[in-house]
C-alpha cells in the first residue's frame, strides 16, 4: 500500500536523522512526534482482515458503554471535582465508544435509539466539550431510518446538546477571559512559532525534529511535565495538546493531509459508506483541536476495530 510505503521511507529517513544529527531531541521525542506514521504502517496490516463480526463488536459497544457510566455516575455522586474518566482524560476515551458506534451504523437498518441514549448520556456526564460536540456531529451524519421522525429527533438533540455545550463552556470559563483558555493560549503560541514561515515549511513543517523558541517554551511553562527538559526550557510540538497544531508544525499541511486521505481511503476500501467514512474523520478533526486524536490509542483502537471488522456479517446480525 502507497501509505505505508511512504510512511515506512519517512520513518527511516527519520531514524537516519536521529542517529546522524545532534541534537537535544530523545529517541521518545521522536517516536512521539511520528507516531501518526507508526500507526498508518500497523494499520495498514490490518486492511481487509475480517476479524471482529458485528456482535463481537455491539458487545464491546454496550460494555464500554456500562463501565463508562457507572464511572462517570459515581465520580459525581462522590463529588469529584476533575472531569470523570476511565482510562485517562475522557476527551482522549470518549472516541472509542463513538468510533464502536459509527462502526456499527447500518445504512439499510434503524439506528438502536437506545443506543444513541445511552452514548449521549455518557457525552452529557463527561463534561467535555469536545466530546459533546463531536456526537452531535456523529448524529448529523447518522442515518435513523426513521424518515418521518428523523429531522425531529435531530432538532431535540440540537435542542438539548447545544445549550448544555455552551452552559460548560461557560461553567468552564469561570472568571477567566477567553484569552486564558488553555487552548486559545495554545494556538496563540504557534501562531507566533510560524509567523516567519515561508510556503514550503507550510507544505512540509519544520525540520526534523525543531524544538519550540524559548519564548514559546516559556508561555506554555505550566506543561513543563511534556518538556523534553524542562530545566533548559526545551519543549517540543506535544506541548501544543491539539493533533492538528502537532502535524501542522513538525510534518506541514501536507503530513496532515497525507493522514487524512489514509483514513478516508482505508475505511472506504474497507466498504464503509461515505456517510460512516466522514462521521469518523469529524471525530479525528474535532477531537484533534483539541488533544492528540489519530495520534491517541483510543483512536487507533477504534480504527484497528473498524477495519478488521467483519463487514460480511452486517447485514445478518440484529441491528
Amino acid at each position: 500500500m502507497i501509505y505505508a510505503s511512504l510512511s515506512l521511507l519517512y520513518l527511516l529517513y527519520a531514524v537516519y536523522i536521529f542517529e546522524f544529527k545532534e541534537d537535544v531531541a530523545s529517541l521518545k521525542d521522536y517516536f512521539i512526534a511520528f507516531k501518526p506514521f507508526v500507526y498508518i504502517l500497523i494499520l495498514s496490516m490490518a486492511i481487509g482482515k475480517r476479524v471482529f463480526s458485528q456482535s463481537d463488536i455491539r458487545r464491546a459497544f454496550y460494555f464500554l458503554c456500562f463501565v463508562f457510566l457507572v464511572k462517570y455516575i459515581f465520580w459525581l455522586i462522590i463529588g469529584n471535582t476533575t472531569r470523570p474518566g476511565v482510562f485517562t482524560e475522557n476527551n482522549f476515551e470518549l472516541m472509542l465508544p463513538m468510533m464502536l458506534f459509527v462502526s456499527l451504523l447500518d445504512n439499510k437498518k434503524r439506528v438502536g435509539l437506545f443506543r444513541i441514549f445511552l452514548l449521549g448520556t455518557i457525552c452529557l456526564l463527561s463534561g467535555s466539550r469536545s466530546g459533546l460536540i463531536v456526537f452531535l456531529v456523529v448524529m448529523y451524519f447518522t442515518n435513523f431510518g426513521y424518515e418521518r421522525i428523523e429531522k425531529y429527533l435531530k432538532v431535540i438533540l440540537l435542542s438539548i446538546f447545544v445549550p448544555a455545550i455552551m452552559g460548560l463552556f461557560i461553567y468552564r470559563l469561570g472568571s477567566m477571559s477567553i484569552e486564558e483558555i488553555d487552548r486559545v493560549v495554545f494556538l496563540s503560541v504557534f501562531v507566533s512559532e510560524i509567523s516567519s514561515w515561508n510556503f514550503v515549511e507550510f507544505l512540509f513543517g519544520n525540520p526534523i525534529l525543531t524544538n519550540l523558541s524559548i519564548e514559546g517554551a516559556n508561555r506554555l511553562s505550566y506543561y513543563y511535565l511534556l518538556f523534553s527538559d524542562p530545566e533548559q526550557s526545551i519543549a517540543y510540538s506535544v506541548v501544543f495538546h491539539s493533533f492538528i497544531l502537532r502535524m501542522i508544525f513538525d510534518h506541514g499541511l501536507m503530513g496532515l493531509i497525507f493522514v487524512l486521505f489514509f483514513v478516508f481511503n482505508s475505511l472506504s476500501k474497507s466498504g464503509y459508506s461515505i456517510n460512516t467514512i466522514l462521521s469518523i474523520i469529524c471525530i479525528m478533526l474535532l477531537n484533534g483541536l483539541s488533544v492528540s486524536s489519530f495520534s491517541s490509542v483510543f483512536f487507533f483502537m477504534g480504527m484497528v476495530i473498524l477495519l478488521m471488522q467483519d463487514r460480511g456479517l452486517t447485514h445478518r446480525a440484529n441491528s
